[in-house]
């Protein structure tokens, strides 16, 4: 029994870097507890998260530090949900639909596929003649878009072998 305990335990599990992260950063920023209080914050191991880990990837991470650039206002009206935004009025809080994110991290990873994929056709058009130059700039696109599936999405190695050599 006691030893079943500590598995579930053990397997609880830890808050992303991003997470702890922006939790530490409200801390410092709100103050909502005196400094003897806040000690805790520091001991990172002793976090956990009460929620499973997203599926995207790094880039949706990404991507949410890139919107910090925009102005809160713009960034609201297309990434929150009118329930997300009654959550907190919180200036140093920014809840996001997770859909809604999902959607612009597709939309963007669809721009860059769309552009690994045409660009050669392009360059290849605009390129004369020599044979062993458009094999090249062949060989090069298709690097960059198993590089870039590799990067972008959680793909295992049978599919991006699939989708590259499609």
């Amino acid at each position: 029994m006691l030893q079943m305990i500590s598995l579930s335990i053990v397997t609880i599990p830890r808050p992303s870097e991003r997470d702890y992260g922006s939790f530490y950063k409200w801390v410092d920023a709100k103050k909502p507890l005196c400094r003897e209080e806040t000690k805790f914050v520091k001991y990172k191991d002793d976090f956990i998260a009460l929620a499973e880990k997203q599926e995207g990837g790094w880039f949706d991470g990404v991507l949410e530090d890139l919107l910090s650039i925009f102005p809160r206002c713009i960034t609201r009206a297309i990434l929150s949900s009118p329930s997300d935004r009654k959550k907190t009025d919180d200036e140093y809080v920014q809840l996001y639909s997770k859909r809604r994110v999902d959607i612009l991290v597709r939309l963007v990873l669809t721009i860059v596929t769309v552009v690994l994929l045409m660009a050669p056709t392009a360059v290849l058009f605009l390129v004369p003649g020599r044979a062993a130059v458009k094999l090249v700039v062949i060989m090069v696109f298709t690097l960059l878009f198993s590089a870039a599936l590799g990067v972008f999405t959680k793909a295992k190695r049978h599919e991006m072998f699939a989708a590259t050599a499609a």
